[in-house]
């Protein structure tokens, strides 16, 4: 929910960053990535809330085992984000200590 005001892009890796002046008076960027499902701007990480269910799984795979299920309202706090199998993908530690995937499926 933090809001930055930037004063340019830069399109550079496969993401679109934004350019803003940090409080030391330097260049800084942050990556956003649009999701190509929903068009939704996804932050690098943060918190995210499910408007439908959605499996969790053990890897970003549409064919990786389901582990769990998130239902419409429910929040993840994730720590990083992958494409992968035509989806943008939520990656967090789950309680067994193994990394675990959401799809965002709007």
């Amino acid at each position: 929910g933090e809001t930055v005001v930037y004063n340019g892009k830069v399109v550079a890796d496969g993401y679109t960053w934004l350019r803003y002046i940090g409080s030391s008076g330097a260049d800084r960027y942050v990556a956003i990535v649009t999701d190509s499902n929903s068009g939704t701007i996804v932050p690098s990480s943060g918190a995210y809330t499910f408007t439908t269910a959605t499996n969790i799984r053990t890897a970003p795979s549409l064919s990786a085992p389901i582990v769990g299920q998130y239902n419409a309202g429910e929040t993840v706090i994730y720590n990083s984000k992958v494409v992968a199998d035509g989806y943008t993908w939520l990656k967090y530690l789950g309680t067994s200590g193994e990394p675990r995937y959401v799809a965002i499926v709007d």
